[in-house]
């Protein structure tokens, strides 16, 4: 594996990395975004 293969593909990790990060922070988001509407539905209710 020469240089420019080896940057290029670093270069593609990072950036999958970064996206996987992002798409992870917007799960994480709206994850706890929903247990927190779960969370006060029963006052709601009640």
């Amino acid at each position: 594996m020469n240089l420019v293969e080896l940057t290029f593909v670093s270069h593609c990790m990072s950036r999958l990395n970064s996206a996987l990060a992002s798409l992870g922070n917007r799960l994480e988001l709206s994850h706890s975004r929903a247990n927190s509407s779960a969370a006060h539905e029963p006052a709601c209710y009640h």
